[in-house]
């Protein structure tokens, strides 16, 4: 994990207000480093999760943050579907029935930014999300173009810091879509001896090096 963590890290020093995409191929980290950009560059969180239930979300999200002080994390539950048997959501854990939902997931996540950013306007929240891969097996692309772009205004006008996960077992038309609404790209890949690492592109004039993770 030294490449998460340490002052040279490609990731140890990132823009405010980034907007990111963590991409790779699967099971390249691409989720932990998402949850590690936000432990280490905000005070409060949001992540809409299409994979993880909330309560493994918290669980993920506290191992990565490795003991230090943070403030708040909501999570927007696209998994339980606890919708269908009742169960209601709570101050910071929302709920949706599907990932295929994505003006369900905009509407909750519109409560839990009007919540963060009113309670506490100073507070520097980030914002996950894990996947827009799983998004993608639910909805045709312009459909997630869209709510990307709507997504990431919201993020943008409350200086906020944007990272969302994508797999690039896509087309490299569609990928190229998917870029064209952030700053910059985290690649992670695995190396020849079965290291994870990464590089981060388009944030400053030149590629970082790939460091191991």
């Amino acid at each position: 994990m030294g490449a998460l963590v340490g002052n040279d890290s490609p990731i140890a020093d990132l823009p405010r207000d980034a907007t990111l995409v963590v991409a790779g191929p699967p099971m390249t980290g691409k989720y932990t480093v998402m949850l590690s950009i936000l432990a280490q560059h905000t005070d409060d969180s949001i992540i809409i999760s299409t994979k993880n239930a909330a309560d493994r979300v918290l669980d993920d999200f506290e191992k990565v943050a490795g003991g230090r002080e943070y403030g708040r994390v909501g999570v927007i539950d696209c998994v339980s579907h606890p919708e269908q048997v009742g169960s209601p959501d709570t101050e910071l854990v929302k709920h949706v029935q599907s990932p295929e939902n994505l003006t369900r997931i905009g509407v909750k996540f519109t409560e839990l930014f009007e919540q963060f950013y009113t309670e506490n306007p100073s507070s520097h929240t980030g914002v996950g999300l894990h996947s827009i891969s799983q998004l993608l097996m639910h909805s045709e692309l312009k459909n997630v173009y869209q709510f990307l772009q709507v997504l990431m205004g919201q993020i943008r006008s409350a200086d906020w810091l944007g990272v969302a996960v994508v797999d690039t077992n896509l087309d490299e038309e569609q990928l190229q879509t998917i870029y064209h609404h952030f700053d910059g790209v985290v690649q992670t890949r695995e190396n020849e001896d079965g290291e994870r690492q990464l590089r981060v592109r388009g944030i400053s004039p030149t590629v970082s090096d790939w460091a191991t993770f």
